[in-house]
């Protein structure tokens, strides 16, 4: 059983934009540019303002800072690091891997490179992983015969993909793409965001649900938002006892699942 509690509203966010925690804070990507800082009771600052890029969409954080996919139309599309102080600077220009149809989503962080969930031709359902490792970007891993990657996270082995089909993949750190589980086959839709908690794994859907993947592939739903009233899912992060998940509809929410 979960229980579903709002921090904060009004905010603007859309499908794919992630989430993330750090210090007892949250931050959101938002589309007017920003990176908001909000806290457990619902105070909302802007950490950064990145509009000369673009539109922020995956977080994760990184040895005390974020990093950033931004989505641009003039500048190009780009790999950002942006400190806890909201300084931020330019990791690797992804303009050449994405071109004109194309743009950055999900962001996973290695040990000492990133990898990013690359859209290269969104109408066309063209995507692949690629690697940033000292702002030197290569192709990771293809992903084309399953659609454009929304998401990427970093495991003890490798990292796990989500893309547009439904298709949830494990790809080996050599780049190997195992496709494991069909979430739209199974009736879940499409996964937006996810991270890994324990063995299990926690996803966004654009069904509406919030969703959890036990080792065993069993799926589970943690939270269906829509029915109740907040909007689609997007990103999501562990916090205290359940998580955080922002919705499409502008909805900063916590999620407590280990209700007595």
């Amino acid at each position: 059983m979960a229980q579903v509690s709002l921090i904060a509203q009004g905010l603007p966010i859309i499908n794919l934009q992630g989430v993330a925690v750090s210090d007892g804070e949250i931050i959101v990507p938002t589309l007017d540019d920003r990176l908001l800082r909000v806290s457990q009771n619902g105070d909302v600052t802007t950490l950064a303002n990145v509009s000369r890029y673009g539109i922020p969409f995956g977080i994760v954080e990184k040895n005390g800072n974020f990093l950033i996919t931004v989505s641009g139309e003039e500048i190009g599309d780009r790999l950002l690091r942006v400190t806890k102080s909201g300084f931020f600077f330019t990791v690797a220009d992804l303009e050449p891997v994405c071109g004109s149809f194309g743009g950055p989503f999900g962001v996973a962080a290695g040990n000492d490179f990133a990898i990013v969930a690359i859209a290269t031709d969104i109408s066309n359902s063209q995507g692949c992983l690629i690697r940033v490792q000292h702002s030197r970007v290569s192709i990771f891993a293809d992903t084309g015969s399953f659609g454009v990657p929304f998401t990427v996270i970093a495991t003890q082995d490798g990292f796990i993909a989500g893309c547009e089909t439904g298709q949830l993949l494990r790809v080996s750190l050599d780049g190997i793409v195992t496709p494991f589980l069909n979430l739209a086959d199974a009736g879940f839709g499409i996964p937006f965001n996810l991270i890994q908690v324990g063995a299990s794994l926690v996803i966004t859907s654009n069904t509406g649900n919030l969703l959890q993947l036990d080792p065993d592939r069993n799926i589970s739903v943690i939270a269906d938002f829509r029915a109740l009233g907040f909007g689609i899912p997007s990103g999501v992060a562990a916090w205290d006892n359940g998580y955080i998940v922002t919705t499409n509809a502008g909805n900063l929410l916590q999620v407590t699942t280990n209700i007595l």
